[in-house]
């Protein structure tokens, strides 16, 4: 059974408590989902507090610029944690963890009939960071350069399979493929908008689906519970499993 155990962290430091387990990255330390503490309980107001003070020595030491903090899966905000939140002007995001059994793939359109998808190689890798600097600028500017480092230390150590959709030897998509215990994950998959809604989408994901029954397992992502994709993936076959409500807020420059 996949679970948020199941899902990919690049991370060099880990520190576990019987509340919590802090998960970081002193590389990418603007990277909240990077860097997050991954609670054991739901808190109370007050112990809200007291686990922000001990998130306080996490940004000092990997200079973070973001609190950022995971509720227990399938747990909801009770509604005076949810008032502090918001007095304390934390972000919240719930995401839903998506599965696929390959043989219950359904297609929502055809193929791309041209389209070839490969994966990325050193010939095509400045392509690839090239086309997510593209997405990544529209829609979280802020993360640019440590998105382009993150997918750079993925090739360079070989954790995911990268994914290419080229058209007439451009790269117009690209999709991230973590190999896990549990099955295929599927992570930054994107094609760029003027060519969006011709089955490009469907043939990278027609290749997982090929890779997953090599493997004999299943296919998994995280969505957005406010990502409109979560239709299109009901209908393609993937099932709600669990979800996760998360929340952060931005270090104050005084801190």
């Amino acid at each position: 059974m996949i679970t948020f155990n199941d899902i990919h962290h690049w991370i060099d430091c880990v520190d576990e408590t019987e509340y919590f387990t802090f998960i970081g990255n002193s590389q990418l330390p603007q990277t909240y989902t990077l860097n997050i503490m991954e609670l054991e309980i739901v808190p109370l107001t007050e112990e809200l507090n007291l686990l922000e003070s001990i998130f306080d020595d996490y940004i000092e030491e990997l200079n973070l610029s973001y609190y950022s903090f995971a509720l227990p899966p399938n747990e909801g905000i009770p509604e005076d944690l949810q008032t502090t939140l918001s007095q304390k002007q934390y972000g919240v995001a719930i995401n839903q963890l998506m599965v696929l059994s390959p043989s219950n793939f359904q297609p929502t359109r055809y193929s791309h009939p041209t389209v070839q998808v490969q994966p990325i190689t050193a010939a095509t890798l400045s392509q690839y960071l090239s086309l997510n600097n593209h997405i990544y600028r529209e829609i979280a500017p802020d993360y640019v350069d440590e998105k382009i480092k993150e997918l750079t230390y993925y090739f360079e150590n070989q954790e995911a399979i990268q994914l290419g959709a080229f058209l007439d030897n451009r790269l117009v998509g690209s999709m991230d493929i973590f190999p896990s215990s549990g099955g295929l994950e599927i992570d930054n998959f994107s094609v760029l908008d003027a060519y969006q809604h011709q089955g490009i989408g469907q043939k990278m994901q027609e290749w997982v689906i090929d890779e997953a029954q090599k493997r004999h397992c299943p296919i998994f992502l995280l969505a957005d519970v406010d990502d409109t994709a979560i239709e299109m993936y009901k209908r393609q076959g993937y099932q709600l499993t669990d979800y996760q409500i998360s929340f952060n807020k931005k270090v104050d420059s005084n801190h």
